[in-house]
């Protein structure tokens, strides 16, 4: 698998088609969140954004969480789109915290023993 392939799986089974227990998933337009059932956190796990789009529908889900009196995350990967969607996450106020690594392993030709 190239880098852009294991991308694209990554995307769609952990983040696009994803199911978090004690969350409700939607998808609204380009934007998949998931909503706590309890008093947890929502988050944001997955966007296909346009640098054009991208403040307006930031915007829209700030206002479903605060309407919904729940924070939130936004789960940005450097590979999301537009390419500056972490400035535009800044611009609207959030933190931006340490980066986080994927990493993968192909399992094909290893020696029985590592």
């Amino acid at each position: 698998m190239t880098a852009k392939e294991i991308l694209e799986h990554y995307d769609r089974e952990q983040r696009r088609d994803f199911q978090i227990i004690g969350m409700r998933r939607e998808v609204k337009g380009n934007v998949v969140r998931h909503i706590s059932l309890d008093d947890g956190e929502g988050s944001v796990s997955y966007s296909s954004l346009t640098s054009e789009n991208a403040d307006a529908v930031i915007r829209e889900q700030i206002e479903y969480f605060e309407n919904s009196q729940q924070n939130f995350e936004w789960k940005y990967y450097v590979h999301d789109e537009p390419k500056e969607l972490l400035e535009h996450l800044r611009q609207h106020g959030f933190t931006i915290e340490n980066r986080e690594a994927l990493l993968a392993l192909e399992l094909a030709g290893l020696p029985a023993r590592l």
